[in-house]
């Protein structure tokens, strides 16, 4: 097959293209992206795959966006002894033609044209020799599929003789045809008729499973119904002697009752003697109680009054000692307040000296820090006025060096001018008369003329040109900086940057003095302290400030003086403290006497309030019951609870001898069995109440009739699943038996492939490239230098060129006759210059028997193809 030409017409971006391929050798069809390259192929599969109404995706697709219109293409093709143009639009107004315009010219439309079109290309063209030497865009590495390519097998001489229509791929289909209905492809599992026999063979067999489980179910449920019948006979029989036994030990058990209660009014009777003896007992305990406290606040009160007269004689000789010193801390504090107007006098006098010392420092440092600020402010002016330091010299200094030897650099390369004068004639040389011997560089033109005989022009070349610039360039910013900077050479320069440096440090020393005497401080502040204390120290007659020594001497006097009035005042201020310290401990002392005796007075009252409230409960209390009457009360108490204890024992014995414990287990334990065996009636009555509906439930179904039924549909499917049994181990044996002879016989064309690809790879890869491939005609390694690379380890350039030389070496080995356009679709992307250049040459070399098309957005990439047709796209 071979495609003339493609048209086409509202295909996505496309409004309307026609490509025309040459029907033999590589068309290069080039352009930028979306101009539709990459819609040749896709346009090729639409019209050969889909119906002009179908609907699909793939399809829609393709219609313009926004646009109300159908996709159109038109194939021009050869394809075996026909010459054909296929036209197909799809969505708007759909229509199929064929025309055939070899052997017979004949015009077909609509689905007949359609069906007439793939018959012949079935009939001329193999479908996956076709898919195997499409290369589509980003699909460039994958290798394809070529063992099952008829023509490739029979150009390599796989098949021998055909074995019946079709060959030896038609049986093959047909039997796999027959296993697929069977096994499935891939996994070998069973599918279809053969799974569907196996799983109803499982089906019917689990119902058979269930029917026989449920009926021995059934059969369960009856002996359960039958043993519960028994159980519930004994039950009953039980129950009559417990009920007999209860009702016995329920009458014993009201006597019992009878005896617990007059136990019971006994032990009440004991309870009240054993109050009323308690009471009696407390009364006598609370008389004795009231007594001895009685005499107990009689003691203290006689205790209080004897330490209340001790303690007032102490607190009369306490109060003389507080008086004596009181007196003597007053004296003590007079002498002492003298003492300090003393001292304070001495600390005025030395106040007033050092005030004095005071006000000459600081005069000192206001003189010193004007005098810092003047020179600071002088020096920072000078600074202003001279810009010029070190950076701007070494700048002067580095231009005028680049100035001396930019213009050494031109004398030593520009041509030297030697004029001499050998006779009477006169010679002028650059318009001056020469009148001795002349030597100068000549930088750019000289003349030398002798009037009436020569004029002979000097001129420098290229080099002295450029020296000449760079000295003129070189001496511009040397004139430059002397002007930005108003200096007249580097020697003014740097005497003005020697200044300036002298002018900085004078600065930095001036604000270093200054920061000395200031301290932190401000000036004007400073001043304003001077004025402020100069006012205040000095006298209005004599506004003078002493002199150093003076403020020095009185400042020391006046230490000495005020040290010792001050000696002398804390002194007298100790001893006045001490004096006061005792007297105010001896007042401490007299109130904490004060204190104690009026805490005194208050207990002796109390205690007297205390005797006088125990005597007047105490009386109350024999006058209401004497000491006789209480006892006579507690003896009468004591007799009656002796006879309620006895009368209590003599009803316990009897109950005692009832039993009462014993009667109330055996009681309990006779109601306990009673209630068990109730229970148990109830519980077996419900259970057999429960079977027997279930029974019933059971007998309604027919359990017997419905596994005859599933037993015998279990014996029909296993016997059909039998016979497919034995169909599909026949066909799966068939299968295995011809896919051994197949892969015999793919071995034996490997052979001629390899050495069809590694023709071929020898001219991208060197002389010693050898390939390993399959049974299936897959790359599996490549050996290069003695190196063999599995197929997946390699590089993504080396994968993709191999792939490509695959298609080719399949293209090559097909023939154009039975072959198929090689198309490739922005491939060899991976590919370095040098490995382009020597596809582009295996490309022209199958180009000359075989249609190559190649679509592309890089030119350049295939520029090295010789015999290439190009076709250029530009964007519409």
């Amino acid at each position: 097959m071979k495609i003339l030409r493609i048209r086409l017409e509202h295909f996505r971006g496309i409004t309307s293209r026609e490509i025309v391929l040459q029907p033999a050798g590589i068309t290069v069809v080039e352009g930028p992206n979306e101009v539709g390259k990459s819609c040749v192929p896709e346009a090729i599969g639409l019209i050969r795959s889909y119906l002009d109404s179908s609907r699909a995706k793939a399809v829609t697709d393709v219609r313009p966006v926004g646009q109300d219109v159908g996709p159109k293409v038109e194939l021009e093709v050869v394809t075996g002894p026909y010459h054909l143009v296929y036209t197909k639009q799809f969505l708007w107004r759909p229509s199929t033609e064929l025309r055939i315009l070899a052997p017979r010219p004949e015009q077909l439309a609509g689905r007949e044209a359609h069906d007439r079109f793939d018959t012949l290309l079935a009939e001329t063209l193999d479908p996956q020799l076709w898919d195997a030497l499409q290369v589509v865009q980003g699909d460039s590495l994958r290798q394809p599929v070529l063992a099952r390519i008829e023509p490739l097998r029979t150009a390599l001489g796989a098949t021998d003789a055909k074995p019946g229509p079709g060959g030896h791929d038609a049986l093959i289909g047909r039997i796999e045809q027959e296993y697929a209905r069977y096994f499935t492809s891939k996994t070998g599992k069973v599918t279809g008729d053969y799974d569907a026999t196996a799983a109803r063979v499982a089906s019917t067999r689990q119902q058979v499973d269930q029917l026989r489980a449920r009926l021995g179910e059934a059969e369960d449920r009856i002996a359960q119904y039958a043993r519960i019948e028994a159980e519930l006979r004994q039950v009953c029989a039980a129950q009559r002697p417990v009920l007999r036994e209860l009702e016995e030990l329920r009458s014993r058990r009201r006597r019992l009752d009878e005896l617990e209660r007059a136990a019971e009014l006994s032990r009440a009777d004991v309870e009240r003697a054993q109050a009323t003896q308690a009471e009696a007992e407390r009364a006598v305990a609370q008389r004795g109680e009231l007594a001895a406290e009685h005499r107990r606040r009689l003691d203290e009160h006689e205790q209080c009054e004897v330490e209340l007269s001790h303690l007032e004689q102490r607190c009369t000789q306490q109060r003389l000692d507080a008086d004596l010193a009181a007196s003597a801390a007053a004296e003590a504090m007079t002498a002492a307040e003298q003492l300090s107007a003393r001292q304070r006098a001495a600390d005025d006098a030395l106040a007033s000296a050092r005030a004095h010392q005071d006000l000459r420092l600081l005069g000192d440092r206001i003189g010193a820090a004007t005098a810092a600020r003047i020179t600071a402010a002088e020096a920072a002016a000078r600074l202003e006025n001279n810009p010029i330091d070190d950076a701007i010299v070494a700048e002067l200094q580095a231009a005028q060096t680049g100035l001396l030897v930019a213009e050494a650099k031109r004398d030593a390369g520009a041509p030297r001018l030697f004029v001499t004068s050998l006779g009477g004639r006169r010679i002028d040389v650059d318009g001056s008369t020469l009148d001795a011997d002349h030597e100068a560089a000549v930088t750019s033109q000289s003349v030398v003329e002798v009037p009436g005989v020569v004029r002979v022009v000097v001129c420098a070349g290229q080099d002295g040109h450029e020296l000449v610039a760079a000295a003129e360039a070189c001496a511009h910013r040397w004139q430059l900086l002397l002007d930005r900077h108003v200096i007249g050479d580097l020697t003014t320069a740097r005497d003005a940057a020697g200044r300036r440096r002298h002018d900085l440090v004078e600065r930095q020393l001036a604000r270093r003095s200054l920061a000395e005497a200031l301290d932190g401080d401000d000036l004007d502040e400073m001043r304003a302290r001077h004025e402020a204390l100069r006012d205040r120290v000095l006298t209005p007659v004599r506004r003078t400030t002493p002199s150093a020594a003076a403020s020095a001497k009185c400042v020391r006097g006046a230490e000495r003086a005020a040290g010792l009035a001050r000696d002398a005042a804390d002194a007298a201020a100790a001893s006045a403290a001490d004096l006061r310290a005792a007297a105010e401990a001896a007042a401490g002392v007299l109130m904490l006497r004060d204190v104690e005796r009026i805490k005194l007075q208050q207990r002796l009252d109390g205690a007297r309030v205390e005797r006088e409230r125990t005597a007047r409960a105490l009386q109350a209390s024999r006058d209401g019951l004497s000491d006789n009457e209480l006892r006579t009360v507690v003896a009468h108490a004591v007799k009656r609870l002796h006879d309620a204890v006895v009368l209590h024992d003599e009803g316990r014995d009897e109950l005692s001898a009832a039993g009462a414990d014993e009667l109330r287990i055996v009681l309990d334990n006779a109601a306990a069995k009673h209630e068990r065996l109730a229970r148990d009636t109830h519980e077996l009555t419900a259970q057999q109440h429960r079977l027997r509906g279930q029974l019933d439930d059971i007998e309604g179904q027919g359990l017997k009739d419905h596994l005859d039924a599933a037993g015998a549909a279990l014996d029909d499917a296993e016997r059909v699943h039998g016979r497919l049994a034995q169909r599909a181990a026949a066909v799966r044996l068939l299968r295995a038996t011809f896919t051994r002879h197949r892969d015999d016989a793919q071995s034996r064309y490997v052979q001629p492939f390899t050495q069809a690809l590694e023709r071929l790879g020898r001219l991208v890869f060197g002389p010693e490239m050898r390939v390993h491939v399959s049974p299936e005609l897959a790359i599996e390694s490549v050996t290069r230098g003695g190196v063999t690379v599995p197929f997946e380890a390699l590089s993504g350039g080396a994968k993709e060129q191999l792939a490509v030389l695959g298609r080719l070496a399949c293209a090559q080995l097909v023939g154009a006759g039975d072959g198929a356009p090689v198309v490739l679709d922005d491939s060899l992307g991976f590919a370095d210059p040098g490995r382009l250049e020597r596809m582009a040459a295996v490309l022209n070399e199958v180009g000359q028997t075989n249609q190559i098309i190649v679509l592309t957005c890089q030119p350049d990439r295939f520029r090295s193809i010789g015999s290439a047709v190009v076709v250029r796209l530009d964007a519409a």
